[in-house]
């Protein structure tokens, strides 16, 4: 029986490696239906959550800042949440190999945003 810590060794190195598993017989039905239905390359996401936490750690960030160049955004604590509940729900960052009937799960995140300005594409 290994320790705490060679336990959270395993744990960490399993974190970043991709996971190939074999489908079975009905999700095999799935995938060959849901593909034939529509191949979407790209996955959305919408929802409202409550950042009135965050507010109120950015303001206690604000408080103690002697630096005006330091500047404390959403973003990078939005990023880390997303990775970790991609790390929680490893499905939703995987792919599937129609040829073998295989998911791939994803080791590592690979997170794109996309800001609407006046400039852009997407404004």
């Amino acid at each position: 029986m290994s320790g705490p810590e060679e336990q959270l060794q395993e744990m960490a190195e399993s974190l970043y490696h991709d996971k190939i598993f074999s489908q079975r017989a009905y999700q095999r039905a799935m995938v060959r239906s849901m593909t034939t239905i529509a191949s979407v390359p790209h996955f959305r996401y919408v929802e409202e959550i409550n950042c009135d936490g965050l507010m109120k750690l950015k303001s206690a960030f604000q408080k103690e800042n002697i630096d005006p160049d330091i500047k404390f955004t959403f973003l990078p604590v939005l990023i880390k949440s997303l990775s970790m509940a991609l790390t929680t729900h490893p499905l939703v960052n995987s792919t599937f190999n129609l040829e073998n009937y295989e998911v791939t799960l994803k080791g590592s995140h690979n997170i794109g945003i996309a800001m609407a300005t006046p400039s852009s594409k997407y404004g």
